[in-house]
């Protein structure tokens, strides 16, 4: 979780303290359909504070700092619902993913995707 690329202190220290709930969701995600975000269940070891509408909304936090990271993409929607799926079943084969030195670990692409 040092790789943050983000560089929010607050982030990476949620991330870091909920690596396991990180690892179940991208365990469930890999094992599964996509799905979205109510069907994932709400495993974290450290609820995500806040003040505002993302209060105590562990799984939705953790899937948009996944996604910020290259880990989690939107497969489709169903209603207004965000379908979640890894990325490498959601892109194109030919898409491909480079590694950031300054953000070791996170993947990001590496040039945008010209869907038709």
């Amino acid at each position: 979780m040092a790789a943050w690329p983000l560089g929010n202190t607050r982030s990476l220290e949620w991330l870091s303290a909920n690596d396991g709930f990180r690892r179940r969701v991208l365990d469930l995600l890999g094992t599964s359909r996509p799905l979205p975000s109510r069907d994932i269940p709400d495993t974290s070891e450290l609820p995500w504070a806040s003040t505002s509408w993302t209060n105590d909304r562990n799984v939705t936090q953790m899937l948009e700092f996944l996604a910020a990271r290259g880990e989690v993409a939107v497969a489709g929607r169903r209603g207004r619902q965000r379908m979640r799926d890894l990325p490498e079943r959601v892109y194109p084969p030919t898409w491909r993913w480079c590694r950031r030195t300054q953000h070791e670990g996170s993947r990001r692409p590496a040039a945008a995707v010209t869907w038709r």
